[in-house]
């Protein structure tokens, strides 16, 4: 190798090392949204079981009322969902160990059924670095990918930090950690004003083969542990459900039918809201939608628990 090769190589090197320190190093907002992975985690290692554990995007964290769900049942809920950018492979890895025999496991993921992470889950990493041991192979290949974007961000962060003495602000009061309950549902939105929501056709696939696959291979995880597993679906602003959404939904219903070995929780149409009910996008529901939505969750999985022999309590009120 000549030394113009080598001085280039070392000087990429240095660059490199230059970022991942800076991403590493650059100051984190004290209270930062992704921080609330240790509370979460918290959760899962010491809540009894049996137990309900519910994963998925932000549609789940600001859209569940575990409460709701605990009272008709009679069980723990651990709500492990934050944001979908973590992808859907890595929402099953991070629970996959601690699942105990009995656990009812239910995955509501947005419509995109993202199994892979966006540089979402890097910034998760260095809010909760333990998570680094739940990224398998194909996720380290997505982060290397998504590297300049993290890069970027946590740059503009750093020369804030040091040229100006700009530390992070913390965010507002839903979306940061102490936002939280101790379900693990996001509970600081509910006081805050909401905002009118695009209104455009949700897109849903009408099959999704690759996150079928690995929810499968999933299932046969569980059920090696004894425990559950269902599907559901996150909500819908009925302005974003047109005739022709209808349609595909109803087909990706079909679609998995034949093709999911795990129970599903209704379609896509039985979660179905006025856009009153929702808070400031098409996945994050307000006070009111969020207990419609619960009760509406505890209607499809009380008959889809006794069909699949798990029994937990449920309350005849």
């Amino acid at each position: 190798m000549g030394k113009p090769a080598g001085k280039i190589l070392g000087l990429a090197a240095a660059v490199i090392l230059s970022l991942c320190t800076i991403i590493w190093k650059a100051p984190l907002a004290e209270d930062g949204y992704l921080q609330a992975a240790v509370l979460k985690h918290q959760l899962l290692e010491n809540t009894r079981s049996p137990r309900f554990i519910f994963i998925g995007g932000s549609n789940l964290a600001f859209g569940l009322d575990s409460r709701i769900i605990h009272k008709n049942f009679g069980l723990p809920v651990v709500n492990m969902a934050l944001n979908n950018g973590l992808g859907l492979r890595f929402m099953m890895n991070e629970v996959l160990d601690e699942i105990r025999p009995g656990d009812i496991v239910v995955v509501i993921p947005e419509y995109n059924f993202n199994l892979e992470p966006t540089h979402t889950l890097l910034e998760y990493v260095l809010y909760f670095p333990k998570g680094v041991k739940y990224i398998d192979f194909s996720g380290y290949l997505t982060l290397l990918r998504e590297f300049p974007v993290t890069a970027q961000r946590r740059f503009e962060g750093f020369l804030r930090n040091w040229l100006f003495s700009q530390k992070p602000q913390n965010l507002s009061a839903e979306y940061n950690a102490a936002a939280f309950n101790e379900y693990g549902d996001n509970t600081g939105h509910l006081s805050q004003p909401g905002q009118k929501i695009a209104a455009r056709p949700m897109g849903i696939p009408v099959a999704i083969p690759e996150a079928v696959a690995a929810l499968n291979r999933f299932k046969r995880k569980l059920d090696q542990k004894r425990a559950f597993l269902f599907l559901g679906f996150s909500p819908i602003p009925e302005s974003g459900f047109p005739p022709s959404t209808k349609r595909k939904a109803l087909k990706l219903r079909r679609w998995l039918k034949d093709k999911a070995e795990f129970a599903v929780l209704g379609s896509p149409a039985n979660f179905v809201f006025p856009d009153h009910m929702f808070f400031d996008t098409v996945f994050h529901l307000n006070e009111e939608g969020r207990t419609a939505r619960s009760h509406r969750l505890v209607n499809k999985l009380a008959p889809a628990l006794k069909k699949v022999g798990a029994h937990p309590r449920a309350a005849t009120d």
